[in-house]
């Protein structure tokens, strides 16, 4: 049992860093050592399963391996399947546990913290490269430096990415202030316009945002505020914008009118959640590339969320929509797992290189000073430095878990 939870937190650590927009499961599934016997596992997910379900004998190996899930397999075909899935079904209720939990609190600390938040995982991330580098076998870097690198400058260029808002609703709010602005005030993008309480709208609810900074002047009655939705959907058409969250305090009170209609927004088919589930998980597999990212790029990662909390609270359709993302889960973890199997048993170390260059090249999206384009940039005068002691934080419990990882493989080396 003991050996069933500990597997468990290594899972809760993997979903915990997959809603994370800049962080992998994959990561974590690499420096926890789990990363190919994960793959192994998924890769014995096939037909050969289906034979297996009509023995009774399968399923009482199933049991009595969920209490050590961590041992290596059995030699034969259905214990090795058998094996597999114990292993899959523990990792996976740890997964879902952070997923189900931590997608409460998580994404507000994002928010709230962003600079903590992200040099938090900017140190955990930068010590977690000694992992694969730990795991190679014979590795010559002579060789192996040039993929690292390249594979580190090609997800640098990718991470730079924008968010995809084709489906996004826009328009323009014109706010008509109680009285005339006397000073300049600017209006930021975490401002929002909604037409529900706060309490009621979630997270990932759907309002409006200003699709820039925007800044009133002195003597200025009005504020004109190109918006956008929070998700896509065509619900966000349908926005009647009453109240203001985040924003100046010379709103309380004010009158919003659309003085554009909201246009644009439209709802995803659902073979398009099905690729993005897919393309999402082959991301959460690799370290240093992040699903929840990836969701971003593609405009669905608020969309898919504010339907998994639908669906968590009996949305009938939210249900269907989140079904059809999990089978596309399933079908690119089964399909990717296979291709990074085959990598890392033909080719390990420069497979493990790459991997490296994954993880090295996220770095800069997690960098903890950024500006309001998301790009990168040193602290500046009267800048927190706090940032470098979440930084420092991080970093050290990743090296403390790696010398005890280290120190455990060396005791059990020496073991007669």
């Amino acid at each position: 049992m003991k050996e069933s939870i500990g597997l468990a937190l290594r899972g809760f650590c993997m979903g915990v860093a997959d809603i994370i927009p800049g962080v992998s499961g994959g990561t974590m599934a690499l420096v926890l050592g789990i990363y190919q016997r994960l793959l192994e596992s998924i890769r014995m997910i096939d037909l050969g399963v289906l034979p297996c379900l009509v023995n009774s004998g399968f399923y009482k190996r199933i049991l009595s391996r969920l209490t050590t899930p961590l041992a290596p397999p059995g030699s034969s075909s259905q214990d090795a399947r058998a094996d597999a899935i114990a292993f899959l079904i523990v990792l996976l209720a740890g997964i879902g546990t952070a997923i189900i939990t931590a997608a409460k609190f998580i994404p507000t600390w994002m928010e709230n913290y962003p600079e903590l938040m992200r040099g938090f995982f900017f140190g955990l991330i930068l010590i977690s490269i000694a992992a694969p580098a730990r795991q190679m076998k014979a590795p010559d870097w002579r060789k192996l430096a040039m993929p690292l690198l390249l594979t580190a400058a090609l997800t640098t260029w990718m991470l730079g990415g924008t968010a995809d808002n084709a489906n996004f609703a826009k328009g323009v709010l014109e706010i008509e202030l109680a009285e005339a602005l006397t000073e300049e005030v600017s209006v930021s993008t975490d401002t929002r316009f909604v037409d529900k309480e706060t309490e009621t709208l979630g997270k990932h609810g759907q309002g409006l945002k200003p699709l820039k900074p925007v800044i009133a002047k002195a003597g200025d009655n009005s504020v004109r505020i190109p918006v956008i939705a929070i998700r896509s959907g065509d619900d966000g058409n349908r926005i009647n914008p009453q109240k203001v969250i985040n924003g100046p305090e010379i709103f309380d009170g004010a009158s919003i009118v659309v003085t554009e209609p909201l246009t644009g927004g439209v709802s995803p088919e659902l073979w398009f959640v099905f690729v993005s589930g897919s393309i999402a998980i082959c991301a959460m597999i690799l370290p240093g590339v992040s699903g929840a990212f990836l969701l971003l790029l593609l405009g669905q990662y608020h969309y898919v969320l504010f339907h998994l909390r639908a669906a968590l609270g009996g949305a009938g359709e939210s249900i269907s929509i989140l079904l059809v993302f999990l089978l596309g889960i399933t079908v690119g973890i089964l399909a990717f797992s296979r291709v990074l199997t085959a990598l890392l048993n033909r080719a390990h170390d420069e497979t493990m290189a790459v991997l490296m260059g994954l993880m090295l090249g996220s770095l800069t999206m997690l960098w903890p000073y950024q500006n309001s384009s998301g790009s990168a940039q040193l602290p500046g005068e009267g800048t927190s430095f706090m940032p470098f002691l979440s930084m420092a934080i991080g970093a050290g419990l990743i090296a403390l878990f790696l010398y005890l990882d280290k120190s455990h493989t060396e005791s059990d080396g020496k073991a007669p």
